[in-house]
């Protein structure tokens, strides 16, 4: 993984590879450095992997206790089965301690409205254009802009959903959005 200012901060230089120990993960820098994670410092761990040009990203964010930045964790393309058995591996040593509590699926809010906002305007757009630029046109014709707007919105209100941050009801399921 490409270095980033957190691992910085933490004496991790270069590159970065994470591998899981025994009792958490270990992540060294190609040219020094060894930052460890203890299961018992995580307050959440959130995953999701999203479909972009390039092929698929997968990222997995780590919060841990008295840090309000994540550690953000990731892998474009394929093959991605050395990340995803780490990834997996890790939230099975946290469910062990206090079950599914800290582990999370999905992307951040603010990725779950990037759709939504903009086709909520453009609803609302076609709204005013159907009650004040088509007035004294017949019914079904003001109707027409809301009802091309419609599977935008419904677009927009269905990837919010999936892509919204929420706690996972068991393993099984962090795992499926891990990869």
């Amino acid at each position: 993984m490409a270095s980033s200012a957190w691992l910085k901060s933490r004496g991790v230089k270069g590159k970065a590879t994470v591998r899981l120990a025994a009792n958490g993960l270990e992540i060294s820098g190609d040219d020094g450095g060894l930052f460890r994670i203890n299961p018992a410092q995580v307050r959440r761990i959130r995953t999701n992997w999203v479909s972009v040009k390039y092929g698929p990203f997968f990222l997995t964010r780590i919060w841990l206790e008295g840090d309000p930045r994540p550690l953000k964790l990731h892998a474009r393309g394929f093959p991605i089965d050395d990340y995803a058995a780490v990834i997996r591996s890790f939230a099975a040593q946290l469910s062990r301690t206090d079950g599914v509590t800290r582990l999370q699926r999905g992307s951040s809010i603010a990725t779950a409205l990037e759709v939504l906002i903009p086709m909520a305007m453009l609803f609302v757009a076609a709204v005013v254009v159907s009650l004040f630029a088509l007035d004294g046109d017949e019914l079904w014709q003001r109707l027409v802009p809301v009802l091309v707007v419609l599977p935008f919105v419904a677009l927009g209100i269905g990837l919010a959903v999936i892509r919204w941050p929420r706690q996972v009801k068991d393993l099984a399921e962090f795992n499926k959005r891990v990869a």
